[in-house]
């Protein structure tokens, strides 16, 4: 009785340097994943919706992040991450024709995504299994839209591009041994935004510089410690974000409005340092 007592003691002793070991540990890592994203962006134009298109792109992904103690501040925090995404989605929506009369149109959109964060805070460990993390973030955008020709009509190329800045934070709590939830939200500013336009057919290229838009994001997580300095780790992550219309151009053309949502859901594996 009094060596299972002692056992009992000594592993209610050593849990808690683990966890703090292990809330910790999860923001110092260099992973890579591969991606699946739910992508449904829609034009916005006197309260309709011209142009739609929604589709599952798989794409991969890297991330690095590191937490230390630097000039005397406990647990500073920085992460990088990239995605990329490659696919086709349907796209719903129509052109004008010869009369001006808008004619339904259904095809395809290629698409190539890139997105990278880069993210600076601090963590504040509440107890040894719950890690508070608020961070200052930036965000790059980039999404080449490609719709399909069909017919007589001809194909596009849509070039979307976006800078973000903004806050968010995260928690990292260890419900059990090597196990560590993450659960993060976060809010930024589109700026810069912009779209550059050109078709089949010899009509000239335009650019258009877009409005700004919040971006509101959120996820949630989980890290597995495997053994080691080897973990598995999963997400399931929201986003949306959207582009003011633009100022119609010296030819007569503007950008709509238009909103994006995206879920995308990762599944990868991470090296501990």
């Amino acid at each position: 009785m009094r060596k299972s007592f002692l056992a009992l003691l000594v592993t209610a002793s050593l849990f808690p340097m683990t966890a703090q070991a292990d809330v910790i540990g999860v923001n110092n890592e260099v992973g890579i994943s591969i991606n699946g994203l739910l992508q449904k962006y829609q034009e916005i134009s006197n309260g309709t919706v011209p142009d739609s298109e929604s589709g599952v792109i798989p794409g991969a992904g890297i991330k690095v992040s590191v937490m230390h103690d630097v000039f005397g501040i406990s647990h500073v925090y920085a992460a990088v991450s990239y995605r990329y995404d490659l696919g086709s989605a349907s796209y719903h929506g129509g052109y004008q024709n010869g009369s001006g009369n808008q004619v339904p149109l259904n095809s395809s959109s290629y698409y190539h995504i890139q997105n990278i964060k880069v993210r600076v805070g601090k963590g504040f460990l509440l107890n040894d299994n719950f890690l508070v993390t608020p961070y200052l973030q930036f965000e790059h955008h980039n999404w080449d839209r490609e719709v399909a020709g069909v017919g007589a009509v001809m194909g596009a190329h849509e070039d979307y591009r976006f800078d973000a800045a903004g806050f968010g934070v995260k928690g990292d709590v260890q419900v059990m041994p090597r196990l560590v939830l993450t659960a993060d939200v976060n809010a930024s500013e589109t700026l810069d935004s912009s779209m550059r336009f050109h078709a089949e057919g010899g009509i000239p290229g335009m650019n258009f510089s877009l409005g700004n838009r919040p971006v509101l994001g959120a996820s949630v997580g989980a890290d597995y410690r495997i053994d080691g300095p080897l973990h598995v780790y999963t997400k399931l992550a929201v986003e949306r974000f959207g582009f003011a219309a633009s100022e119609v151009n010296p030819m007569g053309y503007q950008e709509p409005t238009s909103r994006t949502t995206q879920i995308s859901a990762d599944v990868g594996i991470a090296y501990q340092f």
